[in-house]
């Protein structure tokens, strides 16, 4: 399906290092100064804003929002901040909203000194907040010695923006939502706030894009029955119109390679999004992190290391990024290289959901079906931990609580766990249900196929024809 850059990808990746170690900046978040906890939301847009501006040069390294928006960094000193961080310089703000009137402060510190390198202050009306962002992005620039594409026009809205602050004002809103990740309420929530973006300035790239985006977690976690379909092919749409927008816009070819892989489950289809969003957002870590997810799950295993070692760069802080640098090395299977970035993702936070399951999955693959079970009774997810404790229980001589663990996963979860359905029938050596499963599922449009190409708890069925069969449906072959 892909073709192999692995060596090009690891030249650029420590070229891009050696070359902006001085040049690497984390944007701290903006303090609200309006006296109103509710408008938190639009300090953090408007850092993320100059933030994403920033990284769109090839000559800063822009350590990314998760990482610079730790709470412990409001205990620390700058210099202390930047060497958590591994940055030299940290540029910090402030923003008071007062009805229509804006003072937007910030100031950049050398991260090794804590002096600042200069500071200046703003006052705008609200709808000028978006100008202001750009300026203060050029300015960081400039002070950096590094130019930024198309930096020309200071009050150019950045790439795949808007001019329009009330579009802006509700994508903010959206992106906090978004981020979140707290249930399906908070996810719709999102998706209307992109849609109210969208009304206001139906030419607003980077909404569209996280619209799709929202509307295949929603897709992914949510929909029954005939909804999946309709909110898959909405995704696709809403993407389609973000590159057909800004088609330098990362963020965009990045939406559509997720929307054409998790909802269409069409990883040929992915590819050509999916490599674009790389060459475009390569000072962006969730950009990475995605790109490095999907070369993994095709096979592309330096590519997808390369990558992953490149966003662990920007966001040494994120415990999704050391998840998925573990995921990558788990289906390498190089089980003993997944340990480090798994342990250092629950080290980072230990409810984090995925990695005790992975854990999980090495124990067992590594014969010690008790140590497994530990692990998956530890796992947050509930519907990986039926999936894991069925296949532990099983092996551990428990036939009938392992039966009862797949039989409270389906009724739990239906035909959203028909892919996991398929991994505990395949572990239990029942080959031809778990190619039934398979089958079912990728009628159903699960999303958890996306994980078939080399996921080591399928290898029983591997060999088998129909299982071919379903790679080639897939794309993966």
């Amino acid at each position: 399906v892909l073709a192999a850059g692995g060596g090009l990808l690891a030249w650029r990746a420590g070229l891009f290092a050696d070359a902006t170690a001085a040049n690497s900046i984390a944007v701290l978040p903006f303090a609200n100064l309006s006296g109103d906890a509710a408008q938190d939301y639009f300090s953090e847009g408007l850092a993320e804003e100059v933030r994403t501006t920033l990284s769109s040069s090839a000559q800063l390294a822009v350590a990314a929002q998760t990482s610079s928006s730790e709470k412990q960094f409001a205990e620390l000193d700058p210099r202390a901040i930047a060497a958590k961080l591994d940055v030299a310089f940290l540029l910090d703000g402030s923003v008071r909203r007062d009805a229509d009137q804006l003072r937007i402060a910030a100031r950049l510190i050398d991260g090794t000194s804590g002096v600042e390198k200069w500071a200046q202050s703003f006052d705008r009306t609200a709808a000028d907040a978006l100008a202001v962002q750009s300026e203060i992005a050029t300015l960081v620039a400039d002070a950096l010695a590094a130019k930024l594409a198309g930096s020309g026009d200071r009050n150019a809205p950045r790439v795949g923006g808007t001019r329009d602050p009330r579009a802006f004002d509700a994508y903010a809103r959206g992106r906090a939502l978004y981020r979140l990740a707290a249930d399906e309420a908070s996810d719709r929530a999102a998706l209307a706030a992109f849609d109210e973006a969208i009304a206001r300035d139906p030419a607003y790239a980077a909404a569209h894009a996280e619209r799709a985006r929202a509307l295949t977690v929603i897709a992914n976690n949510y929909a029954k029955g005939d909804q999946l379909k309709s909110l898959y092919a909405r995704a696709v749409d809403a993407a389609q119109q973000a590159v057909r927008l800004a088609p330098t816009l990362a963020e965009g070819h990045g939406a559509l390679g997720f929307a054409l892989f998790n909802g269409r489950l069409d990883a040929r289809a992915a590819a050509a999004p999916y490599q674009q969003s790389f060459t475009l957002g390569f000072g962006n870590a969730d950009i990475l992190a995605a790109f490095a997810n999907f070369a993994a799950r095709t096979g592309r295993f330096a590519d997808a290391r390369a990558a992953i070692a490149r966003a662990q760069r920007l966001d040494p802080l994120n415990p999704s990024v050391f998840r998925n640098a573990g995921v990558i090395e788990y289906v390498a299977r190089d089980y003993h290289a997944a340990a480090a970035p798994l342990g250092a993702a629950l080290s980072l936070n230990p409810k984090v959901s995925g990695v005790h399951a992975i854990l999980g999955d090495i124990a067992l693959l590594g014969g010690d079906a008790a140590g497994a079970r530990a692990r998956y009774a530890r796992e947050p997810n509930r519907l990986t931990q039926l999936r894991g404790l069925a296949i532990a229980d099983a092996r551990l001589g428990q036939a009938e609580a392992a039966q009862a663990g797949l039989q409270q996963m389906i009724a739990k979860y239906g035909d959203n766990s028909l892919y996991q359905q398929a991994q505990v029938r395949a572990q239990w050596g029942e080959g031809d249900a778990a190619l039934t499963a398979l089958e079912a599922a990728l009628a159903a449009g699960d999303s958890g196929l996306v994980q078939l190409r080399n996921d080591p708890l399928l290898d029983p069925v591997r060999s088998a024809p129909r299982f071919t069969a379903l790679q080639q449906r897939l794309g993966f072959l």
